[in-house]
Formats: C-alpha cells, structure tokens, sequence
C-alpha cells in the first residue's frame, strides 16, 4: 500500500502531510455533513518561551507540528481539553488539529 500525501505550498516550502492525518479523506471526496466545526479552539504563544497553550480542544484531538521544511516536530494526543507544546526552536510552523468528528484545522505559528 502506498501512503498519498496532500501537499501544501507555503512561501516556497512545500509540506507533505500524510492524507490519513487529515481524516482519511479520498480523492474526490468531501467532508461529510455530520463534521462539525473545531475552530473555535484558542491558542496564545508566549514569544519569550516558544510555549504554545491550547485550550477549548476536544478530547482526543490530535496535535501534530510542522516546521517550515514540513519535518513533523511534535505528535500529542489531547487527553483534555488543553494542552502545552514546547517549540523546539524560533521560525514558522505549521499547527494541525484533528478529530474524527470535526473539520482538520490547520493553522500557521511564527516564533
């Protein structure tokens, strides 16, 4: 079995995420109706620590952390509702956030 990767370009970068992080989609295939929106997560950067807190998550969210190279950084499960992830260094990360019942959030980080 092969693994497809979504591409997404960024400022030159190229981030290969593999398709089954993001929900298992196929091609062609649309998110169903009973996906519910998990964009009204909040995070706050502290920009002295390159601490990242996340809070308003769903239980069993899954965090994954792209650097800007696309090198997966970090991988957490969300056990609660929040959680912290430290930044291994300053620069531009790509933050994507999955549930099974929710839409794939993915957001840019610049530290």
């Amino acid at each position: 079995s092969k693994t497809v990767l979504l591409i997404y370009k960024k400022e030159g970068h190229l981030l290969n995420i593999p398709k089954y992080l993001l929900g298992g989609l196929e091609d062609g295939c649309k998110w169903g109706m009973d996906k519910r929106s998990n964009k009204t997560f909040e995070f706050q950067l502290d920009t002295e620590k390159g601490v990242l807190c996340l809070s308003d998550l769903l239980i069993n969210t899954m965090v994954y952390l792209y650097n800007d190279n696309g090198y997966l950084q970090v991988k957490e499960l969300c056990i609660s509702s929040s959680l912290t992830l430290e930044l291994p260094k300053r620069g531009t990360y790509v933050l994507v956030i999955l549930h099974p019942a929710s839409e794939v959030v993915v957001r840019r980080i610049i530290y």
